[in-house]
C-alpha cells in the first residue's frame, strides 16, 4: 500500500528532475532564439521545420532521431518522447514555437535508469525490513500479550497437579478399605 506508493512517486519524482533538465536544455535554446545569437549548445538539438522539410542542427550529434516525423505529429504544446537507437535509449523534448516548426532537445537515459532501478532497489530494500521490524514486534508483542495467560496455565497445572496428589491418598484408603470388606463373605448387616 503506502510503501509502494512511495516508490511510485519516488519514480516519477525522478522522471520529473530529468525532464526538468530537458526543459532546461530547451530553455537555453530558446535564450539564444529570443537574443537573436547563434545557437552552439554542448547537448544534441535541433531546429525542425515539416513543411519545408528541413532541419537545422544546433549542435554536434551523430544521432539521427525521426525528427520530421515527430515535427509533423506535435500537437499544440511542447511534448515528450522516447526514442531508442543502437542499444542507447533517449528522453526527447519536442517544443513548437512557429507553425510547422518545432525545437527538438534529447539526452541519454542511462542515468535516468539507474536513478529508477536504484529507487526500486531502495524501496524493495524498505519493504524487507519494514516486514523484518514488524516481524519482530509482532513477535515481542505476542510474547509480551501471551505472558499472563502462560503464567495461568502454568499455575492452574500446578493447582491441578496438587489436587490430584492430594486426593490420591484418601482414595487409596478408601479403595483398600472398600478391597477388604469385599475380601470375604458377610452378612448384610456387616456390609451395612
Amino acid at each position: 500500500g503506502p510503501l509502494l506508493m512511495w516508490g511510485f512517486e519516488r519514480v516519477d519524482a525522478i522522471e520529473a528532475e530529468f525532464e526538468a533538465t530537458l526543459v532546461g536544455q530547451m530553455e537555453i535554446i530558446q535564450r539564444h532564439w529570443v537574443a537573436d545569437e547563434v545557437v552552439d549548445v554542448d547537448f544534441p538539438a535541433w531546429q525542425v521545420n515539416a513543411a519545408e522539410d528541413w532541419i537545422n542542427p544546433l549542435s554536434e550529434s551523430d544521432i539521427e532521431p525521426p525528427l520530421l516525423t515527430w515535427a509533423r505529429e506535435v500537437d499544440d504544446g511542447p511534448e515528450y518522447r522516447t526514442f531508442s537507437t543502437d542499444g542507447e535509449q533517449f528522453r526527447v523534448y519536442v517544443n513548437p514555437y512557429l507553425p510547422e516548426e518545432v525545437l527538438v532537445t534529447l539526452t541519454w537515459t542511462d542515468s535516468l535508469r539507474t536513478d529508477v532501478a536504484d529507487a526500486n532497489r531502495r524501496t524493495v530494500l524498505l519493504a524487507v525490513a519494514l516486514s523484518a521490524v514488524s516481524l519482530a514486534l509482532g513477535w515481542f508483542g505476542a510474547r509480551l500479550a501471551l505472558g499472563p495467560t502462560r503464567r495461568m496455565v502454568d499455575g492452574q497445572q500446578g493447582f491441578l497437579a496438587d489436587a490430584a496428589h492430594e486426593m490420591r491418598t484418601p482414595l487409596a484408603v478408601i479403595m483398600a478399605s472398600s478391597s477388604q470388606a469385599l475380601s470375604r463373605e458377610r452378612s448384610s448387616e456387616d456390609y451395612v
